[in-house]
């Protein structure tokens, strides 16, 4: 059961993953059946080890000075929602978006969809 303590504790730990680009911590976020997209029109990236390879290629390798930061709007059931903004070096963007999280038996990330 998601609460919106939990889901800020899952945010702090994701923007820490992102801002070291550790694509270990940021598979630890998941479960092993999770899903992950970089855009909201990308097909989804479906398990731990595919969401390790972006992270390693994409993040890791792609990214420098990561700046991430949240505010959760809510947190129920199995349900999360949070504005969040990202800036870093690499196709320097801003995003500023809703971001939806499922949550699986495990307690672990199963599905993200902004």
């Amino acid at each position: 059961m998601l609460t919106e303590a939990g889901f800020a504790d899952w945010l702090a730990r994701y923007e820490a993953a992102w801002e070291t680009r550790d694509p270990a911590a940021a598979m630890a976020l998941f479960t092993t059946d999770g899903t992950y997209r970089e855009t909201p029109f990308d097909e989804p990236m479906a398990g731990r080890a595919a969401i390790g390879a972006y992270w390693r290629t994409r993040v890791a390798e792609g990214q420098d000075r990561v700046d991430f930061c949240f505010e959760v709007l809510a947190g129920t059931g199995d349900v999360g929602l949070a504005s969040w903004r990202a800036r870093f070096d690499w196709r320097p963007r801003t995003l500023e978006q809703g971001l939806r999280l499922a949550y699986g038996e495990s307690a672990g990330l199963s599905e993200t969809r902004t």
